[in-house]
C-alpha cells in the first residue's frame, strides 16, 4: 500500500456502540467519536493475542508484505514510477473480481492474485515465464505454465515469486493452502 492511516494495519474500529464519524455528517456518531481521518485514542488490547488475534494477524501480514517490499527490488515503488509500462502489468478478469499484477525485475519477478469478490472465482493469470513459482505465504513451490488458471476463494490473494524468499510465520492467512486450486 502507498499509505495507511492510523492502526489500519490492527483493522481499527470501535465497539458496536460506538463509531468512526463520516468527515462531513457526524449525525450517526456520538460527539466523543473521532473522526475517519482524525486522531484515534491508541487501541492497546489490539496487540493482545487473547483479546484480539484475527488483528494480531492482520498486523503481522502487513508486516510480511512490507518486509518484501523494503527487501526486494521487484517491490520497490521507485523503480515503478520511473517507468511503470516496462516493469508492471495489472490486470483484471473478465467480471473484475478476480485482479492480479504483474513485476517484472532483473532480479526477480512477483505476480500478485487476488479474488475481490464475495464467492468463489476462477481467473486466467500470465505469469512472466514458465517454471518453478513461490507462493510467498504458503511457503510453497509450484510449477507453472506462462498463463495458469487459478480458483480463489472469496477475499482469498496470493504473492508468487520466482525465486525463493523467507517466508512469513505459517497461519496468517485466513484460508487454508489446500483449498486452492491451480490447473
Amino acid at each position: 500500500p502507498r499509505m495507511t492511516w492510523q492502526f489500519a494495519e490492527l483493522g481499527y474500529g470501535y465497539r458496536e456502540d460506538e463509531c468512526l464519524q463520516d468527515d462531513g455528517d457526524a449525525n450517526n456518531c456520538p460527539e466523543s467519536a473521532p473522526s475517519r481521518t482524525g486522531e484515534k485514542p491508541v487501541r492497546w488490547e489490539y496487540r493482545d493475542p487473547q483479546q484480539s488475534p484475527n488483528r494480531v494477524r492482520l498486523y503481522k501480514t502487513w508486516q510480511a508484505l512490507l518486509r518484501l517490499r523494503n527487501q526486494y527490488e521487484v517491490f520497490s515503488a521507485e523503480r515503478g514510477f520511473s517507468n511503470p509500462s516496462e516493469s508492471i502489468t495489472m490486470k483484471a478478469s473478465d467480471t473484475d473480481y478476480v485482479r492480479w499484477i504483474k513485476l517484472e525485475d532483473e532480479t526477480m519477478d512477483a505476480v500478485i492474485v487476488g479474488n475481490f469478490d464475495v464467492i468463489e472465482r476462477t481467473a486466467q493469470v500470465d505469469f512472466p515465464s514458465t517454471g518453478t513459482w513461490h507462493n510467498f505465504f504458503m511457503d510453497r513451490s509450484r510449477e507453472v505454465n506462462s498463463t495458469q488458471t487459478l480458483t480463489l476463494r472469496p477475499g482469498e490473494f496470493h504473492v508468487f515469486t520466482s525465486r525463493p524468499v523467507a517466508p512469513p510465520e505459517p497461519g496468517l492467512l485466513g484460508f487454508p493452502a489446500e483449498r486452492s486450486t491451480q490447473t
